[in-house]
């Protein structure tokens, strides 16, 4: 019987121990979530020109001070001459398209809610030939397309199964454009 107190007085001290140490460790705290940024508004009457190479008239070489004013709808950007984001500029994610302003581009991607003049996305490789012939250059065994053109360079971006999946409107020539990684 002696030896059972003893034993049921060991538990009793280890478990008030074990008690202790967890009275004294710090509880974790939850992670503190960054508060999001108000959502802005989808932009209204969305037009890409290809020849011209604008965006409702915005040309790739403008200065995020006038793509703000003009398209106040942008949901994010980020400084010019940044390590982030291509060098920086004005992003629409709402209507997926981006003003790269750092490196003088445009990107429309596949979710674009605007209209495109000549509407390339989702059209195959063989139909954007029609449209706008062979391209002046390829890339990454002929998923980029780039046309030279009177503003700098079109860039085509195709995926097997969807066609044209992105758009990039470049101030630079073919041969001076550099993507990014």
């Amino acid at each position: 019987m002696k030896k059972a107190v003893t034993i049921a007085f060991i538990l009793l001290l280890a478990m008030a121990g074990y008690a202790q140490d967890v009275a004294k460790k710090p509880k974790k705290e939850k992670p503190v979530k960054a508060a999001k940024p108000a959502t802005a508004k989808p932009c209204t009457n969305l037009t890409v020109n290809l020849k011209a190479g604008t965006i409702k008239g915005l040309k790739a070489t403008a200065r995020m001070s006038t793509i703000k004013k003009k398209l106040p709808c942008f949901t994010g950007d980020t400084e010019e001459g940044s390590a982030m984001n291509c060098g920086g500029g004005v992003f629409y994610l709402n209507d997926d398209f981006y003003f790269y302003s750092g490196r003088n581009y445009i990107e429309i991607r596949s979710k674009f809610t605007g209209a495109v003049s000549p509407m390339v996305l989702g059209v195959t490789r063989t139909g954007v030939k029609d449209l706008l012939g062979m391209p002046d250059k390829q890339l990454m065994y002929g998923r980029i397309w780039l046309y030279k053109m009177p503003y700098g360079t079109l860039r085509l971006n195709f995926s097997i199964e969807e066609g044209c999946v992105e758009i990039g409107i470049h101030a630079a020539s073919p041969a001076e454009v550099k993507l990014c990684e």
